[in-house]
């Protein structure tokens, strides 16, 4: 499958985005009901409305480090939506690579996985909103930190349109902000003992507030640590893929070959 995201040469992005960034507000957004993907976790579908991730809907993934844990958490639902659709999977501008072998392993073709690289802000959200319009994506990962209530808005309007699988990444810090999002999960990763668990609080869900935490076991300890991978440092400015497979460093001696094609904007 060929994806290709064009990012015109002028203003035209910015200044539909300039508003938006920067100004956050108190007002809740109504939603109505979406479909769902199961998450994989019976503890965790049980705690949500309608029984897993809701589809075409801003879902907001907190943590405190952009670590394993995110990953851990999205997997199971991220294989079946790729099982049962034929799309592609676009992650905008991730700050960590993950490992395509270990993703294969649990379900998700690196094949039919894409990252998006861009610097500036306004840029970001504008590849965003039209990674969530095109009719080639099954789901999009974004990493948002700081983003304002207005443009998190105008991206979960793009997703309803789509029926989407839209998981935004954000830190911790982000949590004491409005936001429209029809879910936001606090997610952390834990020891009790030798165990490796996932300790959920949901702050926002429809229906009642969810006063106590979910905790989950982790399934995959070696999964755990390698898919957080390592930090992105390219910053490329021109636009285009790269047709070559990328190198990624997986521990010492070892190298992963990631058939991830790169987009920059």
């Amino acid at each position: 499958m060929s994806l290709s995201l064009r990012c015109l040469a002028d203003a035209s992005y910015a200044l539909s985005w300039a508003g938006m960034h920067g100004l956050r507000s108190g007002n809740q957004f109504e939603l109505s009901e979406d479909p769902v993907r199961t998450t994989g976790y019976a503890l965790l579908d049980a705690q949500l409305p309608g029984g897993g991730w809701p589809l075409g809907a801003l879902i907001e993934i907190l943590s405190p480090t952009q670590q394993a844990p995110e990953w851990q958490l999205i997997v199971p639902a991220l294989a079946k939506q790729l099982a049962e659709t034929s799309g592609s999977v676009l992650m905008v501008q991730p700050p960590y690579e993950p490992c395509g072998r270990l993703l294969q392993h649990q379900g998700v073709p690196a094949r039919r996985l894409y990252q998006v690289l861009v610097g500036d802000v306004l840029q970001r959200l504008w590849v965003c909103e039209q990674a969530l319009q095109c009719a080639e994506a099954s789901v999009v990962m974004a990493w948002l930190p700081g983003a304002a209530y207005p443009a998190l808005r105008r991206l979960h309007v793009a997703a309803s349109k789509q029926k989407i699988l839209f998981w935004a990444f954000r830190p911790k810090s982000d949590l004491s902000f409005a936001s429209p999002a029809a879910l936001r999960v606090l997610v952390a990763q834990k020891y009790t003992g030798a165990l490796r668990q996932l300790e959920l609080s949901i702050p926002k869900r429809r229906g009642p507030v969810l006063d106590r935490d979910v905790v989950l076991t982790a399934d995959d300890a070696r999964l755990a640590e390698v898919l957080g991978g390592r930090a992105i440092t390219s910053r490329a400015v021109s636009v285009g893929p790269h047709a070559g497979p990328h190198e990624q460093e997986v521990g010492a001696g070892s190298v992963v070959r990631l058939p991830l094609q790169r987009f920059a904007a």
